[in-house]
């Protein structure tokens, strides 16, 4: 009996590991999952209480059947439309499904291919030293690798702002930009440069300003050019008190 039970949680243990070999290995690129996938770390009673038997069934039916209204989907599987509703709500919460509407109600579709839950209690659970792979070489993959975490907005920005990872390829990601563009020292410090797009701006202003220009073409680079400090409202403010008194 006690081999028994040794036995099981040799297994358990075997599963988890051979779980988060085959999640690091599709971060990394060394293997392809379904490109539409969702990886959530769940503890055991979060599983239990989202993944329900008939949100289960809901989940295949849509995969399966395609229905094109939440009402269709209800007579599927023969419960009351307000309860099949509040549980599609939940799962569209959740990332697993999507809405969309169209001529007839709305219908729910899978938004994910493959949903990966590793089995893991929460107070053991880091995501920064446990979960994002430490050879992850891409801003981006980063970034989706939070998103399918279900992280958006400010959120994820918060998240992506802690990781230790991210801020080291950023780093070296924003020298590089700065050296292609031969930002200076100067610009450095006097304009917000956070996005490729930024310095590609700075650097077509920097070189029309080469250029033979009007006075009115020079005016318009000039304000161009101040949208990307951090005061950017500033700038706006007395070119429209100078329009409002001509």
């Amino acid at each position: 009996m006690k081999n028994s039970k040794m036995n099981k949680k040799s297994l358990k243990d075997r599963k988890f590991d051979a779980s988060w070999e085959v999640i690091e290995a599709s971060i990394d690129g060394r293997i392809d999952l379904p490109s539409r996938n969702i990886i959530k770390p769940l503890t055991h009673d979060e599983i239990s209480s989202l993944l329900t038997k008939k949100r289960l069934e809901l989940i295949r039916i849509i995969g399966k059947k395609k229905p094109k209204t939440i009402k269709q989907l209800s007579d599927y599987v023969h419960r009351k439309l307000p309860a099949v509703d509040r549980d599609i709500k939940l799962l569209e919460k959740k990332n697993i499904v999507t809405l969309k509407r169209n001529n007839i109600g709305v219908e729910p579709r899978l938004k994910q291919g493959m949903l990966i839950l590793p089995l893991t209690e929460e107070k053991k659970f880091n995501v920064h030293n446990d979960v994002v792979p430490l050879n992850i070489s891409s801003l981006q993959k980063i970034e989706d690798f939070y998103r399918n975490l279900g992280y958006e907005g400010d959120k994820l920005r918060k998240m992506i702002g802690k990781d230790n990872q991210y801020k080291k390829l950023l780093a070296t990601k924003r020298k590089n930009t700065r050296k292609k563009f031969k930002i200076s020292e100067l610009e450095r410090r006097k304009y917000v440069l956070s996005t490729d797009t930024d310095y590609e701006i700075l650097d077509k202003c920097k070189k029309l300003e080469k250029k033979s220009l009007t006075k009115d073409e020079k005016a318009m680079i000039k304000l161009v050019k101040s949208q990307l400090e951090a005061d950017w409202r500033k700038p706006l403010i007395k070119k429209l008190d100078t329009i409002a008194h001509d």
